[in-house]
């Protein structure tokens, strides 16, 4: 019964880190558009030539996005970790402090395709590995208070 426990936190902060990635980058799209090409819709996230598409358009938008284009992605990032932990650790205290890191893990390791797929700047690498870092800070010291 015990596994069960553990399978079901581990899934739901699964479910909770890309509901929270997804989230936080929709409301920066609402804020500033997507790159050309790049439809965010059900549709086009399980359609190969969309994505294509929209993997061929992402350079050039990163050239010339505004810095709060940018950020959004990392945004999303320190919340997909705080949160995950904090889901997991919820449904499995006695592992809390693992599920925080190990969705830290997760987070960080995600940035980092995103970041070698397309030509970042320098601070969005830097970004990109402290986000996740501080999201599971935060989380950290949330379960010890």
């Amino acid at each position: 019964m015990k596994i069960l426990k553990h399978v079901i936190a581990f899934v739901a902060g699964l479910f909770a880190m890309q509901v929270l990635v997804m989230g936080v980058q929709t409301i920066g799209h609402k804020i500033w558009a997507p790159a050309e090409g790049c439809a965010y819709s059900l549709d086009s996230m399980f359609n190969p030539d969309s994505m294509e598409a929209c993997m061929a358009a992402l350079p050039a938008y990163i050239e010339t996005a505004p810095f709060g284009a940018l950020l959004f992605p990392f945004i999303s990032y320190f919340f997909a970790s705080m949160g995950a932990g904090l889901v997991a650790a919820k449904l499995a205290p006695s592992h809390g402090l693992r599920y925080v890191w190990t969705f830290a893990i997760l987070t960080l390791l995600g940035g980092v395709v995103t970041m070698t797929s397309l030509p970042m700047p320098a601070w969005a690498w830097v970004a990109g590995i402290v986000a996740p870092i501080a999201g599971a800070w935060v989380a950290k010291n949330r379960l010890a208070g």
